[in-house]
């Protein structure tokens, strides 16, 4: 059983659109080591996102949205907060809460403040990989 991570919508956005060193947390989750636990929610954020923002088509949105949610975990936070400055920063939080998350990836700036959750830190995608907590 990997380590459960929650990876925030503007990295996964940043590892879709651009790639680079952070990818490996893609590539962590495909070979088992961590565990990445998602909500309806944050995928919805994520097809809006990605439809808006960077244009892509809805065919190409449907194919990774699919592609994500074959090795992510989907599941109902159940719990709704009221914690973040931005409220939509909550649904990272609700999730994570969910799904006994060790750790939360974010890149958003209102959740890397907080520092942690009810224990759980918040990290940068760079902090995360430098950390090596997935490697134990």
């Amino acid at each position: 059983m990997g380590l459960r991570v929650v990876v925030d919508t503007n990295v996964i956005v940043s590892i879709l659109q651009f790639g680079g060193r952070i990818s490996e947390i893609l590539n962590l989750a495909l070979q088992g080591t961590v565990e990445i636990y998602t909500s309806q929610p944050m995928i919805e954020e994520l097809r809006g996102v990605l439809r808006e923002k960077f244009h892509w088509s809805a065919d190409r949105v449907d194919d990774v949205t699919e592609r994500l949610l074959c090795f992510c975990h989907l599941i109902d936070p159940g719990e709704t907060l009221q914690v973040c400055r931005d409220p939509d920063d909550d649904r990272f939080l609700e999730c994570s809460l969910a799904a006994g998350a060790e750790v939360i990836v974010s890149g958003d700036r209102n959740l890397l403040d907080l520092g942690a959750f009810r224990g759980t830190p918040i990290m940068t995608p760079r902090r995360f990989l430098d950390s090596g907590l997935w490697k134990r």
